[in-house]
């Protein structure tokens, strides 16, 4: 019976690097990466992305870099978030034609959720890029007079705080309408989840409960929630800048095997686009069938958002589940004891065929979907901090 239940993860397509506006990768010029896509982007674009999500009825999490979107320049001045720090000046190169439908398209996008990531993408000195890790800079040494090579620190926390608050003066100088939960560092964190619980602290006073991230000290385990806050171990395997892909021949995202199956996958915006913008649609069914296919892995599903993949997520890592007298008996109370602000009142539990429940004491257990191979049930908890199923 043991390996015919599973406590699954969800699945939640996390997409990197959208609404920058130029693509091409100027990091030889000491500029940012962007994209990485040789063009300018379009507003198509932002519907493959809407497309995707309403398919897969999945609340795609968009990871925002808006530096480009500065039509005021607030950033003008501001130390280490540009390539130009006195003379930024953005209001004057905005095509705000092109701004304006492009605005329309993303936050238009009934299926697109938004999670704040950066500005300029790096840390900037002296009008050139460091490094893109925006919050963890090298480490600067006063008595080499040079910042050392893969050493990172951590901004201040006035500076850190200061980088939020520019990002969300340009979301709202905009109109965006969407409340951003989620919060994702450029290029990964640096540590652990628990050794960045002081920015943990500050995500959450304003309002970001969840850290979708790769933690480069984090390799081993999948999550952890971290004073209230759920971090997710991203899993990423497509080279960030390729384009017209053919997700006919990408592998799975997990075998159903793993110890630690990660429930956040990172891609990026490049990846579900075309060279040229009007045939981003072209390979819709074939992105759709691919995210099918992972749906019909033992221990996956989809998710339907951010929030649902995360809670579902602390279930997965932190239930017990045991086999006694030809029942399942599933331990929440260090899911509970964990204290996720994003924690739901309900998770999924995946039965193989043959194995069916006849009944759920704990919480109530329903037919959530059906896939070739295993059937999965919503559990409403009661009261409890266990549930028990029987056969």
């Amino acid at each position: 019976m043991k390996n015919n239940i599973k406590i699954p993860v969800a699945l939640q397509i996390r997409v990197d690097d959208v609404a920058w506006q130029k693509g091409q990768d100027e990091r030889c010029l000491r500029k940012p990466s962007r994209s990485g896509l040789p063009r300018m982007h379009h507003p198509l674009d932002y519907i493959i992305l809407n497309e995707l999500g309403k398919a897969l009825d999945m609340h795609i999490g968009c990871s925002l870099v808006l530096g480009e979107w500065d039509k005021d320049n607030i950033l003008r001045g501001v130390p280490h978030v540009t390539f130009n720090e006195k003379g930024w000046d953005r209001a004057s190169e905005l095509d705000m034609d092109y701004c304006e439908k492009c605005f329309e398209a993303l936050d238009g996008g009934e299926y697109l959720d938004y999670t704040l990531h950066g500005l300029m993408h790096g840390y900037y000195v002296d009008d050139k890029l460091l490094v893109e890790l925006q919050y963890y800079p090298n480490v600067y040494d006063k008595e080499k007079g040079c910042y050392l090579k893969d050493v990172y620190g951590k901004l201040p926390y006035d500076e850190f705080r200061r980088h939020i608050e520019l990002f969300l003066q340009i979301y709202n100088s905009w109109g965006f309408k969407k409340e951003i939960l989620s919060f994702a560092s450029p290029c990964g964190a640096i540590g652990t989840p628990q050794s960045n619980a002081d920015y943990a602290d500050i995500i959450k006073e304003y309002g970001m409960i969840y850290w979708n991230n790769g933690f480069y000290e984090f390799e081993h385990d999948n999550m952890d929630v971290v004073n209230g806050v759920i971090c997710t171990q991203a899993v990423e395997f497509l080279p960030w800048e390729a384009y017209d892909i053919d997700p006919r021949y990408m592998p799975d995202i997990m075998t159903g095997n793993e110890e630690r199956p990660k429930t956040d996958y990172c891609s990026h915006w490049t990846n579900y686009i075309r060279f040229n913008p009007e045939n981003n649609l072209e390979r819709l069914p074939l992105w759709i069938d691919y995210f099918n296919r992972q749906s019909e892995i033992f221990g996956a599903m989809l998710s339907r958002n951010t929030g649902f993949a995360a809670s579902q997520a602390v279930y997965n890592r932190f239930a017990d589940m045991k086999f006694e007298d030809g029942k399942c008996i599933i331990d929440l109370a260090e899911v509970d004891k964990k204290g996720a602000i994003g924690l739901k009142n309900e998770f999924y539990v995946s039965f193989k065929n043959g194995t069916v429940p006849s009944s759920f004491d704990g919480g109530v257990g329903e037919v959530y979907e059906t896939k070739k191979a295993f059937t999965t049930y919503k559990i409403t908890r009661d009261n409890s901090d266990r549930v028990v199923i029987s056969f």
